[in-house]
């Protein structure tokens, strides 16, 4: 069974019985907000890498009238969303949370837990949190494994609007101007105007593609077409504007990382332990007689840092590659030997990997230099 097929399969089967989560570290300023513990969010100084503060903390749980003996996130798979005042994130355990981004105390919990009376389907909303979310006009939107892409008011957590989907989201919704492009595990791609004050409607002139698989990469933007991928082992082209197909690539398992582009080419990581290169124009491979396979499925999409393509594999294994023609540029991989699933980030220079267990590397991005694991202080 392919990886992480037991975990699609427990999910189905009424959610993951051990949630660890994968999300990408985000750089905001001279602070690194990172999940370093399952189930927390943490700010750490990007100087020195001394935690500022974590969410939740060891103390009594308090966001706005909550005050609980424990809180349990359980895990924090969407990278967080930063802006003058907040961290915004969505957890498994159905919440999205809002957290001063100076002290790390909690402004609002919402979704499972909100007083909205609004309604999905006769129902109100319920289920996990893995994909990230957007900021849009003062609106955070994201999907749920409830089948619902949902609206809500960044200032208060309060449920602004739902629209039915049709499908799991695992993934981050794509904004192109107010334009939200989401895909579902049921291998859908929607495109919603969020223009409107009101609730956001589909958008015009766009036919909502379908596939037979599941869709799992966050929808990028390449040019004028749309990229995702998933479960039926393929890579889509659609067209922004109409949702037609432009083309299909096939790769020889899921595809689960977020693709990346430069110029005319994307590249993807496999589970399969490949990377694949692919023309945005005419969907044919943009490397040829490449023979580069990690020992390992690569979950984690590829990064393009100082001109190389970086690759972490399930197994910890980094390489880099050369962006041209997929040439592995050192013949030996910087092995971290631990987990990883979370999307490397460049950093002052380097590349940062973080672990499963929330370990932190730094990485030289042409793999000249040993990768150098970060102590995090704890104050």
């Amino acid at each position: 069974m392919p990886l992480f097929a037991l975990m699609l399969l427990a999910a189905a089967c009424g959610g993951i019985s051990k949630p660890q989560g994968y999300a990408e570290p985000q750089l905001d300023g001279d602070t690194l907000y990172v999940s370093i513990n399952a189930g927390k969010i943490a700010a750490v100084n990007a100087s020195d890498f001394s935690v500022i503060w974590e969410f939740p903390g060891d103390d009594k749980f308090a966001c706005g009238d909550a005050n609980e003996s424990g809180h349990d996130l359980r895990a924090i798979y969407g990278a967080p969303v930063i802006d003058d005042e907040r961290v915004y994130f969505g957890a498994y355990d159905g919440n999205v949370y809002a957290v001063n981004a100076e002290d790390g105390s909690c402004e609002w919990e919402s979704h499972k837990a909100t007083d909205s009376t609004v309604q999905c389907q006769d129902r109100e909303p319920d289920g996990p949190i893995v994909g990230g979310m957007v900021l849009l006009d003062g609106m955070l939107y994201f999907g749920s494994d409830d089948g619902q892409l949902y609206g809500i008011d960044a200032d208060t957590g309060a449920v602004h609007t739902c629209r039915d989907v049709e499908g799991a989201v695992w993934s981050t919704p794509l904004l192109v101007d107010k334009t939200l492009y989401v895909a579902t595990m049921k291998g859908a791609v929607w495109a919603v105007d969020a223009s409107d004050e009101g609730d956001p409607q589909p958008k015009p002139g766009f036919r909502t593609f379908r596939s037979n698989e599941g869709l799992l990469t966050d929808p990028i933007l390449a040019g004028d077409k749309i990229l995702v991928g998933g479960i039926g082992q393929k890579l889509y082209a659609i067209d922004a504007e109409n949702g037609e197909i432009a083309w299909e690539f096939a790769g020889s398992n899921w595809f689960w990382g977020r693709p990346v582009v430069e110029g005319d080419t994307a590249y993807a990581t496999n589970l399969d332990g490949k990377v694949y290169a692919v023309n945005i124009e005419t969907g044919a491979a943009a490397w040829t007689n490449n023979s580069f396979e990690a020992p390992e499925a690569i979950r984690a999409g590829a990064l393009l840092s100082d001109g190389v393509i970086v690759v972490v594999d399930r197994g910890g294994n980094i390489y880099s590659l050369d962006r041209d023609d997929g040439a592995v540029l050192k013949k030996s991989a910087s092995i971290i030997e631990k987990r990883v699933l979370a999307n490397p980030i460049e950093f002052d220079g380097d590349v940062l990997v973080l672990t499963e267990k929330g370990d932190l590397y730094r990485v030289e991005p042409a793999g000249d230099e040993p990768p150098k694991r970060v102590e995090v202080t704890k104050p």
